[in-house]
């Protein structure tokens, strides 16, 4: 026998072995920006001038401290919590508060815009295009941009509820699970059809192809609908700080929408929103549609009102 068939009939008499290490592996690297290489995955996120990470302004952080006092965290939770100001036009996070790696917040410099006047036009990142701020979707870009206290309060509690959730965990699990089912749906069709022997090996390879892709795909819906639930769940415990926070939310969701619009409108061509102002998705829904966001806290205020 040659090498390359001894080398064949090792890794088969070892595959479960070489899979199992090949899922972990996997596993492991697709979550180190949320774990291991967090601090460092803030540096790439972090809004920088002159080689230094531009601090997050006094009024924005007082905000910061009213809502953790609204929402009462745990004291080693809030300790493993850090704010910084990101480059993203939107509030993002990373982590989980149920780690010990702790959990970042990044909150775009437009926080800081108290009215129209206080917008540095030269650090909007529009794709490079001259946009004609006298026009009317430049203005109500400018506009969008402006949020209340009540708006980013709202915005700042929602980032600190997907940070108490256990996604780290529960993407870990889902990974390894799918990972597993995979192969063993493959193994079991192997041993019971001796598919070894009825089938050539591009044969076997387009069978196994098509299993592993029909479980990546199940895997993707499961995940969607687990993000989404998170979507609302967030919202929702924001909403439910009090009357405020549900307005802010409102006020929230409507200025992203007006803000996406105007620049569907100056960005003819590239239509990455729809003309609702919804992120244009393909086959998958990995978000909650963000006018189905604002409704719902819509539904959400109006319970306040009722009371």
């Amino acid at each position: 026998m040659s090498w390359f068939g001894r080398a064949v009939l090792y890794v088969r008499h070892r595959m479960p072995i070489f899979t199992g290490v090949g899922l972990s592996v996997g596993v492991v690297v697709s979550l180190l920006p949320q774990t291991l290489l967090l601090r460092r995955y803030r540096k790439i996120l972090a809004h920088t001038q002159n080689d230094e990470e531009k601090p997050i302004d006094n009024h924005t952080q007082s905000l910061i401290e009213r809502v953790l006092q609204r929402i009462t965290l745990k004291a080693e939770e809030e300790a493993d919590l850090e704010f910084f100001t990101c480059f993203a036009s939107d509030p993002l996070h990373a982590g989980s508060l149920k780690i010990r790696f702790g959990a970042i917040i990044g909150l775009p410099g437009t926080f800081a815009y108290k009215d129209v006047a206080d917008i540095n036009k030269d650090e909007l990142l529009l794709d490079q295009m001259v946009v004609d701020w006298n026009s009317e979707n430049g203005e109500t870009l400018l506009k969008s941009l402006v949020l209340s206290d009540k708006a980013k309060a709202f915005a700042i509690a929602r980032e600190i509820n997907f940070a108490t959730f256990h996604q780290i965990h529960v993407e870990t699990f889902m990974r390894s699970v799918f990972g597993v089912l995979a192969y063993s749906c493959g193994h079991i069709l192997n041993n019971y059809f001796a598919l070894d022997r009825r089938l050539k090996f591009w044969a076997r390879f387009s069978l196994y192809s098509f299993i592993a892709s029909a479980w990546f795909v199940l895997y993707v819906a499961v995940k969607d609908s687990y993000y989404c639930w998170q979507d609302n769940s967030a919202d929702r415990k924001a909403a439910a700080l009090s009357k405020a926070y549900a307005e802010g939310g409102v006020e929230y969701y409507n200025k992203v929408l007006l803000r996406n619009k105007a620049l569907r409108a100056l960005t003819a061509g590239q239509k990455r929103y729809t003309a609702y102002g919804n992120v244009v998705s393909t086959w998958r829904r990995d978000h909650v549609e963000l006018t189905a966001r604002r409704d719902n806290l819509q539904k959400y205020l109006i319970g306040y009102e009722k009371v």
